[in-house]
């Protein structure tokens, strides 16, 4: 679900979930930047999507478990090929 801008919109999650999974854990921003203009909005109200889900988690798995680029986007993500890896785990 998309981060909301505003208060005044209808009720957002935000990133309150995440919060006990990524505890402890400090990282940067993996993402471009659309900014909160009105015209930047998803709908008006909601900041776009700008990175592809998949790729983060194929950069995990790939990290964790050493699942080849082929595997990832053949059988644990199908048809994700354009979602390159994110290498996020050192």
């Amino acid at each position: 679900m998309p981060r909301c801008r505003s208060t005044a919109s209808s009720p957002c999650t935000g990133h309150a979930r995440l919060r006990p999974a990524l505890q402890g854990w400090r990282g940067c921003v993996i993402a471009d930047w659309p900014g909160l203009k009105p015209a930047s909005l998803h709908d008006g109200r909601d900041l776009k999507p700008t990175t592809d889900l998949r790729a983060v988690l194929k950069g995990v798995l790939a990290g964790q478990f050493g699942l080849s680029e082929a595997v990832l986007a053949g059988r644990v993500f199908p048809d994700s090929g354009m979602a390159t890896p994110l290498s996020i785990i050192a």
